[in-house]
C-alpha cells in the first residue's frame, strides 16, 4: 500500500459523516468540471473562532459562500490549486511548479465552477440532521483576507481543510472551507436584549434621511455659470419630468420618479415604470 494510500485510509477511518460527505464532494467536482483526479491527502477539521493571520496564505483565491440572505461562509483556495485549476483548462496540463501570483477575476471565472460543483455536491451527500452545512453557494469572490472579517459572524465556524495531490504529485494545494454553525439565539419577549433592540430600531427608523430629487445633470462652463444674472433661464430636456432621480446626499441613485402636483403643491410619484427602468445602484456595496 502507497504512503498516499495509508494516509487515505487513516482519514476513512478518523472522520465524521460531514468530513466525509466534503472529501468525496470535493474529488467528484475536480473530475467532472475541470478533469482532474485529485487525491485527499489530509483532512482537519475543527469547530474553532478562527485566526485568519495563520489560515489564509498570501496570494489565496477566496469566495465568499451565502446561504439566504445572513448565514455567510468561505472557500479558500491556496495559490497552487487555483492555478493548476486554471491551467488545466487554459493548457489542458499541470506544470510542475510556478511562482505564486495574486489572483485575477479571470482566475475567480474558472474557479468559480468548480468549488460551486463542490458544493452542491456537499448539499446532496450532507445528511438532513447536518443541515448547518447545508444550502450554501458562491456569492462572489473576495480581494483579500482582510475582507474575509467583515462577512463572517464572531461565532464558532467549523473548518474543513482539504490537502490534495493533483495529477499524481504534479501539485499540491489546500482548499479551506469554513461555515457557521451557530444557530440563532431566540429573544424573550420583554427580556432587556429585546427592549434594546426594540429601542435601537426606533431610533435607526425615526432618524432623518436626506434625498434630493434631481431633475437632470447640467454640464455648463464656469465662464456662463459666472455670467448667470437674475431672470436668466437654463433649458431642461423634456425627459425630465417623467425621470426624476432620487438621490443620496452623496449622488447615489436610490430610484426614480415622476414630476406632478398634489394638493397643489410640487410632488413626486415614486415607483412604477420609469423606476422599474432605472439603474438603480446599491446603497451600499457588500463585502
Amino acid at each position: 500500500m502507497t504512503i498516499i494510500r495509508q494516509k487515505l485510509a487513516q482519514i476513512a477511518k478518523g472522520e465524521g459523516a460531514v468530513e466525509k460527505a466534503w472529501r468525496i464532494a470535493v474529488s467528484r467536482a475536480a473530475r467532472d468540471t475541470v478533469g482532474i483526479d485529485l487525491a485527499v491527502s489530509d483532512l482537519e477539521a475543527a469547530l474553532e473562532v478562527p485566526a485568519l493571520a495563520g489560515l489564509v496564505p498570501e496570494h489565496a483565491l477566496i469566495f465568499a459562500l451565502l446561504r439566504g440572505q445572513e448565514d455567510h461562509g468561505v472557500a479558500i483556495l491556496s495559490p497552487s490549486l487555483s492555478s493548476a485549476l486554471v491551467e488545466m483548462q487554459m493548457t489542458g496540463r499541470i506544470a510542475r511548479a510556478l511562482p505564486s501570483r495574486p489572483p485575477t477575476q479571470t482566475d475567480a471565472t474558472l474557479c468559480h465552477d468548480m468549488v460551486q460543483a463542490s458544493l452542491s455536491a456537499f448539499d446532496q451527500l450532507v445528511e438532513e440532521s447536518e443541515d448547518w452545512a447545508k444550502g450554501f453557494g458562491i456569492a462572489r469572490s473576495l480581494p483579500n483576507a482582510d475582507a474575509i472579517a467583515q462577512i463572517l459572524p464572531d461565532s464558532a465556524m467549523r473548518r474543513m481543510s482539504i490537502s490534495v495531490i493533483l495529477n499524481g504529485g504534479a501539485r499540491t494545494g489546500v482548499l479551506t472551507l469554513l461555515l457557521p454553525t451557530a444557530q440563532p439565539k431566540l429573544l424573550v419577549a420583554g427580556s432587556a436584549e429585546t427592549e434594546f433592540q426594540a429601542a435601537l430600531s426606533h431610533q435607526i427608523m425615526t432618524a432623518e434621511a436626506i434625498l434630493n430629487a434631481v431633475l437632470c445633470h447640467v454640464t455648463i462652463s464656469l465662464g456662463a455659470v459666472m455670467a448667470l444674472k437674475a431672470g436668466d433661464t437654463i433649458p431642461l430636456p423634456q425627459t425630465t419630468i417623467d425621470q426624476v432621480r432620487i438621490e443620496t446626499a452623496d449622488g447615489k441613485l436610490v430610484s426614480q420618479g415622476q414630476l406632478g402636483q398634489n394638493r397643489g403643491m410640487r410632488a413626486l410619484r415614486i415607483g412604477g415604470e420609469a423606476a422599474r427602468k432605472a439603474d438603480i445602484a446599491p446603497l451600499r456595496q457588500a463585502g
